[in-house]
């Protein structure tokens, strides 16, 4: 998908796009957040989606793309919820993640009801960045809890990190690893 197609997808316009190249040099972090108080790189526009249908439309990029269990799914500890309401809970996470990345054709009703009544309506996060250049010893962190990203090139010299703290689709343009500088 290209950076036009997801920006439509996303309801973003071409004027949205950060251009500014972001560089994160040794021994610095650069966070791409929407959360109060900290400071981003570029902004972020937090969507309000308010179906598991309307989530899958922001996240799924391709049909290749491959779910990743967020924090909780295994435990729900992020829940506060334990024994045979965490199986439950557990199973209603994963059968709605499969759904929203497009791995699951559909979900249960029982299990659509209690993901809709625990988790929405649900903000998420939608950014996109032309550039960025990742030194040796830096760290670009993704903090926004459920996301969706697009970037076009992400340069990474060797013992440069690119962190995700966040539940997030990210697709990019173009990925260059590079030695150590």
């Amino acid at each position: 998908m290209n950076s036009v197609e997801w920006l439509k997808k996303v309801g973003l316009s071409a004027s949205q796009v950060h251009t500014q190249k972001v560089v994160v040099k040794k021994g610095e972090s650069a966070w791409l957040t929407s959360h109060n108080g900290k400071e981003s790189v570029a902004p972020t526009t937090v969507k309000i989606v308010k179906s598991p249908e309307e989530l899958q439309s922001l996240l799924v990029t391709n049909a290749a793309s491959v779910p990743m269990m967020p924090d909780g799914v295994q435990g729900c500890h992020v829940d506060k919820v334990s024994g045979s309401d965490a199986q439950k809970l557990k199973s209603v996470r994963t059968e709605a993640v499969y759904f929203v990345y497009g791995k699951g054709n559909e979900m249960s009703p029982e299990a659509r009801a209690a993901v809709v009544k625990r988790y929405f309506p649900l903000q998420v996060a939608v950014a996109a960045l032309k550039d960025i250049e990742i030194d040796t010893g830096g760290q670009f962190v993704i903090d926004s809890g459920v996301g969706s990203y697009h970037f076009g090139t992400v340069k990474i010299h060797q013992g440069g990190n690119f962190i995700v703290y966040s539940n997030a689709s990210i697709t990019i343009d173009t990925l260059e690893k590079l030695p150590p500088n």
